[in-house]
Parts: structure tokens; C-alpha cells; sequence
């Protein structure tokens, strides 16, 4: 199962949490990145991930992920 960070085009707008699990259709472009320890550290921070849960991560290398940037959403 391949993850996808979704970053919203210059942060335009934003969709709300109840949409974890239900069926949306994005237009947007997708891209395969390396991104540095630090960097995947921070998202993880973002996600609400406690110092604690991320030191057990271990991250401390590069990783490739998809980050997709929307233009538009739209709840199917």
C-alpha cells in the first residue's frame, strides 16, 4: 500500500478531517520525491506524532514518497 502526502495548491484551501475514509476526486499533479530525514521528521510532527513516536521511528535517511498537489477536490 503506497501512501500519498496531499499538499493543497499555495495552501488555497483546505478540506475538512470528516473526510478521512470517504471517496474524493482531486485534479492536481503528483510527483515522486527524496525527501530529507528532517523534512519527513517535520510532517510527522504535523500529523500530531509525539517526539517520542518519531524517535521510534527511526528516520534518520533520505525516503522517496508521491506528494500530490491539488487544485481542486470534490466529494464523490
Amino acid at each position: 500500500k503506497t501512501q500519498v502526502r496531499t499538499l493543497m495548491k499555495d495552501n488555497g484551501f483546505s478540506v475538512p478531517k470528516e473526510l478521512v475514509g470517504k471517496k474524493v476526486a482531486m485534479v492536481g499533479q503528483i510527483e515522486r520525491k527524496e525527501l530529507p530525514a528532517k523534512v519527513l521528521r517535520h510532517y510527522l510532527k504535523d500529523e500530531g506524532k509525539t517526539d517520542a513516536e518519531i524517535e521510534k521511528m527511526k528516520i534518520n535517511a533520505p525516503q522517496t514518497v508521491y506528494m500530490f498537489e491539488a487544485i481542486g477536490v470534490r466529494i464523490i
